[in-house]
């Protein structure tokens, strides 16, 4: 699958000006002084493991140190809010998911911060597919006996994902319309409180990035990605003819 057809987990963003940055970059002073990284969702989810990785490696490359801070809450717009308003120095940083730069705007009429205006880009990190986990209790062995389930119990079944407008809150709306079923959906404030829940028992299903869900995959018997690849649940996320309705995957 093409790389630019994957779900975006994060673009390294600064909040500055669009021509301060560069000029920051390419002085030989900076960074003089610890870089901020903000991050919109709850630790130990794919956009927090992927801010933590660049972090350690511009830490290494530079001798600064470059950190991590989180703010979860409201679908990563908090965090955006808050790079947006800081100095335009280069000195807080964001990791920008799809969700507060791209699918809010789309569905939001008034955000706080303009998603184009307030920010520099420095580099697209990382892209992921999603992964379709369900708790082993559930009588499933496949998504067509998912879809079966869910549409003897309409209403019932519960899906979670870390925040509205995310890719796999997306991807849980859109297989609701493919596959004709009514399922609740449960907004966390991101990808790790979720899968604990999904341990826990406390909804029935849910989507994450691989690098979120596999550190946990050998508590999950039941991993259904293999017959039904929940990549194509994201329009136009693969570089193939649309798939046959999902019962018949």
């Amino acid at each position: 699958m093409p790389r630019r057809s994957l779900p975006l987990v994060g673009v390294l963003l600064a909040g500055c000006t669009l021509s301060a940055f560069p000029v920051l970059l390419a002085a030989q002073s900076y960074p003089a002084k610890p870089v901020r990284i903000v991050v919109g969702f709850a630790p130990g989810g794919a956009t927090d493991i992927v801010g933590r990785l660049i972090a350690q490696k511009l830490s290494e490359a530079t001798g600064q140190s470059f950190f991590v801070e989180n703010r979860p809450g409201a679908s990563a717009t908090i965090a955006a809010e808050l790079v947006a308003r800081a100095a335009p120095d280069g000195y807080t940083l964001i990791i920008a998911a799809t969700t507060s730069h791209s699918i809010l705007p789309s569905l939001m009429a008034k955000l706080a911060y303009d998603p184009q205006r307030d920010y520099a880009p420095v580099s697209q990190l990382a892209t992921s597919p999603l992964l379709l986990a369900l708790h082993p209790s559930l009588p499933v062995r496949s998504v067509t006996d998912l879809i079966k389930l869910a549409r003897a119990r309409p209403g019932q079944l519960s899906f979670g994902a870390g925040g509205t407008g995310t890719p796999p809150h997306m991807a849980g709306e859109l297989f609701k319309q493919m596959a004709g079923v009514d399922m609740l959906y449960v907004p966390y404030k991101g990808e790790a409180p979720a899968i604990s829940d999904l341990m826990r028992e406390g909804c029935a299903a849910s989507r994450w990035p691989p690098r979120a869900a596999c550190p946990r995959c050998r508590n999950f018997p039941r991993l259904l990605n293999r017959d039904c690849p929940v990549s194509w649940w994201i329009p136009g996320s693969a570089s193939r003819p649309p798939p046959p309705p999902p019962e018949k995957q």
